[in-house]
């Protein structure tokens, strides 16, 4: 995962894989480094549906550590029900737009 992030220093994904790792080897401090370069780079993700999508939600993280937010990514991982995660918080850049499909009723 090292090797990944730096490959591509603003894989945000890459990153946060690392973050948990560094955050479960008891290096909390360079964990949360990583998150905090991942959130300048992207803080909106997707958890797409497995399948159908029957339901789409859009979750706000506050950012922290591991346990700042509840895991609700596993709780609907490998259902119909695909996940936007959006960070928000002092000092984090809010997307310029949040994706169309996320709110039909709006159009």
């Amino acid at each position: 995962m090292i090797k990944r992030a730096e490959q591509d220093p603003d894989d945000a994904d890459a990153l946060m894989d690392l973050s948990i790792v560094l955050q479960l080897k008891y290096q909390p401090e360079i964990a949360l480094m990583c998150r905090r370069r991942r959130w300048q780079i992207r803080t909106l993700y997707h958890l797409p549906a497995t399948g159908e999508t029957t339901v789409r939600l859009l979750r706000f993280m506050a950012p922290g550590d591991l346990m700042t937010n509840t895991p609700l990514e596993f709780l609907v991982e490998d259902s119909t029900i695909s996940l936007d995660m959006l960070y928000i918080g002092p000092g984090l850049p809010f997307p310029a737009t949040l994706p169309d499909q996320m709110w039909p009723s709006l159009r």
